[in-house]
């Protein structure tokens, strides 16, 4: 009798004394983030052959274990307190830098904190990767850079961002009227003037009477350095013209920065001009037209104030005062005008040549000399008489006294009159109420604007650099400034710069009803704090910030694994890649088969502990069963002996 079967249940309880190594610390791990349970695969031993009767005939050596193998399906998730708990959905593992090695390794367990300078770590000290993010340009979006890399958050503030596109769709009221008349044509003027560009008045606070608009909407921008602004869009009925509506763009004049061909700054004087960007025209489709509804975008005009072409003076002129010899009221207007263009030798571009007007009430004969209170036409005009340095001298005919202007020269300047007692005046008599003269340059100030390659069109702004520069007037001459360029969507565009205009889905509308705004937007912003960390199902980490923004900062790097049974054990809940599992595949989270990234999201341990229960009590009757036959052999040993006995 031999002592076979005694070794052979030795195999067992040394085989199955392993499978309870494993039950136990499985359910050591029951409540480890990220862990996965492991299975003891067991296998028997060679069979010991032998032949009886020609017959071959096997009788088994006992048992052995084959594999301990990883079990990788999916945990339970819990919700997490923090936005940078993760879990993974799906297959793949996260990758992390080594705190000691330096060496990739690869986990499950999604606890991660960022650490005094930034890094995303786990308890151990391990760094997670991914790809840093570009920072992209106004109306691009964020790409991956380079190789995964330590996933920093490096700085908490976010830099500010000038605004370079507004969007803004009012609708006009059909039925509104007029609010601020001009003349169709002036006699020897520039067509219309100035038109509603003629209403504005930086000077003056506000800078548009309240009666001198029909609407009018906020669009706040940012400068360069984060400063925030509020520009003002006003809309009124074009009196001359059906379904045509004008607008013009101002800012604060106290906070325009911008100069005139001189160099003078706008601001520093408080000029007409400061603080007027642009004007323009709506032309809306009457009922039917072109096959569509009236009311919709047809056509869009806009002109930009020129300062580099106009060397207007911008200071209110001297008020009139009584000549010695006549009782015509005069004033000499001093500074610059715009006067016929002409070639700079130095530079070869064209500018304004610069002139100073004497302009008086009545009529000066120049065959005599001699004043009037009107010319000598049938029936004699009102009107006034004007004389350049040049030697030039023309006469503008008043034709209603109840008209302030604007009244326009040949050579470019146009005039308003402004009588605190109201109109009608009466001109060119003594004592009359004392008349307030306020010039404009109209001639070359104002230049053609053409879409720019989106279709819209743009507009410039300056503002000073610090907007705490502009609290203590008078400014320096040498005030830090930073321009930025706008463009305006009022819901059509012209992308060729001809034909029809194209209508976008929200667009300025001209219907009955009262005027509103339908859609407002723009980019650029202000300095922000980081306020917390966002994680998308992608594996994008964005930062949160106090200005409104979110920015994409790093996107998370996932790694799949042909063979994920072939990864080495490292402790920490970490594994590293062996010659078994193979290289392993590093994706976007949520392509390619890889699993999604769950924010504010844990993944459990995936040991089932009823599960363990029944195989450690499997286990445990086999260990006796085992034990039982090393027993009863002996018994059985022990027998044959006494018998001898």
């Amino acid at each position: 009798m031999s002592f076979g079967a005694m070794y052979r249940a030795s195999t067992g309880l040394l085989a199955l004394g392993t499978g309870m190594q494993t039950i136990s610390n499985n359910l050591a791990n029951v409540n480890t983030v990220g862990f996965k349970a492991m299975r003891t695969n067991y296998e028997d031993l060679i069979s010991q052959a032998y032949y009886s009767s020609g017959n071959l005939n096997q009788i088994g050596c006992g048992a052995k274990v084959n594999t301990l193998q990883s079990m990788f399906t999916q945990g339970a998730f819990r919700t997490a307190d923090q936005e940078t708990d993760l879990a993974i959905a799906g297959e793949g593992f996260f990758n992390v830098r080594h705190r000691v090695t330096g060496e990739t390794m690869y986990t499950r367990a999604g606890v991660y904190t960022l650490n005094k300078d930034g890094y995303m770590e786990d308890p151990s000290g391990n760094i997670l990767q991914g790809w840093r993010m570009s920072v992209p340009q106004p109306g691009q979006e964020a790409v991956r850079l380079g190789d995964p890399t330590d996933i920093k958050v490096a700085s908490l503030i976010i830099p500010p961002e000038a605004t370079t596109n507004i969007k803004a769709a009012v609708n006009l009221n059909a039925d509104d009227q007029s609010a601020y008349f001009y003349p169709a044509q002036q006699e020897g003027g520039p067509g219309e003037g100035a038109g509603y560009a003629g209403a504005w008045n930086g000077a003056a606070s506000p800078g548009l009477d309240v009666g001198a608009y029909t609407y009018s909407e906020p669009l706040t921008v940012y400068d360069a350095a984060g400063n925030q602004h509020t520009l003002m869009t006003y809309y009124q009925k074009n009196p001359h013209m059906e379904n045509v509506w004008d607008y013009i763009i101002t800012c604060d004049p106290g906070e325009d920065a911008r100069r005139d061909q001189s160099g003078q700054l706008l601001l520093a004087d408080q000029a007409t001009f400061a603080g007027l960007i642009q004007k323009g025209k709506i032309t809306f489709t009457a009922d039917g037209e072109e096959g569509l509804s009236g009311g919709l975008i047809k056509d869009l005009e806009a002109q930009n104030l020129d300062l580099s072409r106009s060397l207007a003076a911008y200071a209110d002129p001297p008020a009139p005062q009584s000549g010695a010899s006549d009782p015509m009221r005069t004033a000499v207007i001093g500074g610059y005008y715009t006067g016929s263009p002409g070639l700079d030798p130095a530079t070869g571009l064209e500018v304004s040549s610069p002139r100073a007007y004497t302009v008086s009430w009545g009529y000066k004969d120049p065959s005599t000399g001699l004043w009037q209170a009107a010319d000598n036409s049938n029936p004699p005009r009102a009107g006034l008489t004007w004389e350049d340095d040049q030697g030039q001298s023309g006469f503008i005919p008043v034709s209603d006294l109840s008209y302030p202007g604007p009244y326009a020269f040949g050579s470019g300047l146009t005039i308003t009159f402004d009588n605190q007692s109201g109109l009608p005046m009466t001109f060119g008599l003594p004592g009359a109420d004392a008349v307030t003269v306020t010039a404009h340059s109209e001639q070359r100030v104002w230049g053609e604007a053409s879409p720019n390659s989106d279709g819209y069109f743009d507009f410039d702004l300056t503002f000073a650099q610090s907007a705490a520069m502009l609290d203590n007037p008078p400014y320096p001459a040498d005030l830090a400034t930073v321009s930025q360029k706008v463009s305006l969507n009022m819901g059509a565009k012209n992308p060729f710069g001809a034909g029809a205009w194209q209508l976008e889905e929200i667009g300025t509308t001209q219907f009955a009803g009262q005027s509103s705004t339908t859609f407002k937007a723009g980019n650029g912003y202000p300095e922000g704090s980081l306020q917390r960390l966002s994680v998308s199902e992608d594996g994008m980490i964005s930062g949160v910030y106090s200005n409104g923004r979110q920015e994409a900062l790093f996107q998370i790097a996932l790694t799949r694994f042909r063979n994920p049974w072939g990864l080495s054990k490292q402790g920490d809940n970490l594994f590293a890649k062996t010659g078994e599992s193979g290289g392993g595949l590093t994706l976007v989270p949520g392509q390619d088969g890889a699993g999604e990234v769950l924010g504010n999201f844990l993944e459990q341990s995936n040991v089932d502990v009823a599960a363990e229960i029944v195989n450690m009590i499997v286990t445990q009757r086999g260990f006796q069963a085992n034990s039982k036959t090393i027993t009863t052999k002996d018994a059985m040993l022990a027998t044959a002996i006494q018998t001898k006995k």
